[in-house]
């Protein structure tokens, strides 16, 4: 079974095009969100914990996998987890950055210049200089990106997030259906009894990338691997 799934996993056409013929780096990331999902599994929550943030300092859209944790630690019922989360996701960062912070300012990481997050300085209307061609940041702001979604399939595709789509604009539509995905999500994995973490993040992420803004095709990848782990467990 384990090298069927493998096999499936590495000669689809979909990781061949966006790894080796791209040069995407969304393999690295989906290995680091399938171990993280494999140990929040198997109950091993500080490993979990530590590996999510990994992930997110990897590539800012494993951000979508914090309900994920947020889900489970409401299952668990404890204070006690939350609190390791939080003490091990600031241990990680710090660990993390290390390396790179010799030549640089002690607290260079509190600089908004270093950091090019689009949508972030849009929601929160931050003027700030981004160190980064204006091409780049121009198309964070479409409502999608070449995503086969929802949002596309209503005209979004290449389209500023700001257009009006019936009574709201795209970006409020992506929150709305987003916030009912998770509300639905939440109440779902809290009634199981008993779940497969890897099931509920791959219909989640599904849910995501169907719904969501700002969505580009390749964010679809790490389901694709979801799908495969969720078979096995």
């Amino acid at each position: 079974t384990g090298i069927i799934v493998l096999s499936l996993y590495l000669f689809n056409p979909v990781i061949l095009l966006n790894s080796s013929v791209w040069g995407q780096t969304d393999s690295f990331l989906t290995m680091i969100i399938v171990f993280m999902l494999y140990f929040l599994q198997t109950g091993r929550l500080k490993t979990s914990y530590a590996l999510f943030i990994l992930s997110v300092l990897t590539k800012p859209q494993a951000i979508f996998f914090t309900p994920i944790l947020l889900f489970d630690l409401l299952k668990r019922k404890t204070i006690k987890h939350f609190i390791n989360m939080i003490l091990i996701g600031i241990i990680t960062v710090i660990v993390v950055f290390i390396p790179f912070s010799f030549s640089e300012n002690s607290i260079w990481l509190f600089y908004i210049k270093r950091f090019n997050i689009p949508q972030v300085n849009s929601l929160f209307s931050i003027s700030t200089s981004v160190e980064t061609t204006g091409e780049a940041a121009f198309q964070s702001l479409y409502a999608s990106l070449n995503a086969s979604n929802l949002i596309a399939l209503l005209g979004g595709n290449f389209i500023s997030d700001t257009n009006i789509l019936f009574v709201f604009n795209y970006r409020t539509w992506g929150f709305i259906l987003v916030i009912s995905l998770s509300i639905f999500t939440c109440y779902t994995f809290l009634k199981l009894k008993k779940y497969n973490t890897f099931y509920i993040s791959m219909f989640y992420m599904m849910g995501i990338f169907t719904t969501c803004i700002w969505m580009h095709e390749r964010y679809m990848y790490p389901v694709l691997a979801l799908l495969l782990m969720s078979y096995i467990y």
